[in-house]
């Protein structure tokens, strides 16, 4: 792990439209029903929205340079010592699973969402 500040960065599951909603993709105010598309103003405004769930960026990327966010599955591929497959919760959740492990993120592939996903859960 890098002294790098680590990006902070949203991406939000909507309710009604059932889809994963990140900021950079369409910053027009329709998409975020008239709200600011702003990181403070998106956070600000859906944090009491009940029509999102916001996930917040881990600071983490896979072995694809994907980015990690809570909410995702992520496989811990066979080059790392391990095969299996774990929820990301929180930030602190998969870097504390790879520091105890020793595995390096690189070892890490995201394989889905717990939103668009939900056949992941079952296994």
């Amino acid at each position: 792990m890098s002294g790098e500040a680590r990006e902070i960065k949203f991406r939000a599951w909507d309710k009604r439209e059932k889809i994963l909603v990140y900021d950079n993709e369409n910053n027009s105010t329709d998409y975020w029903d008239g709200v600011m598309a702003s990181e403070i103003g998106l956070l600000n405004s859906l944090l009491d929205n009940k029509e999102y769930i916001l996930m917040q960026y881990t600071g983490l990327k896979d072995y694809h340079k994907k980015e990690i966010y809570e909410g995702d599955i992520v496989r811990f591929l066979e080059t790392s010592g391990y095969d299996f497959e774990e929820i990301v919760e929180n930030m602190w959740d998969i870097r504390d699973h790879c520091w105890d492990k020793n595995v390096d993120y690189e070892d890490i592939k995201v394989i889905g969402n717990i939103y668009e996903n939900k056949e992941l859960l079952n296994k």
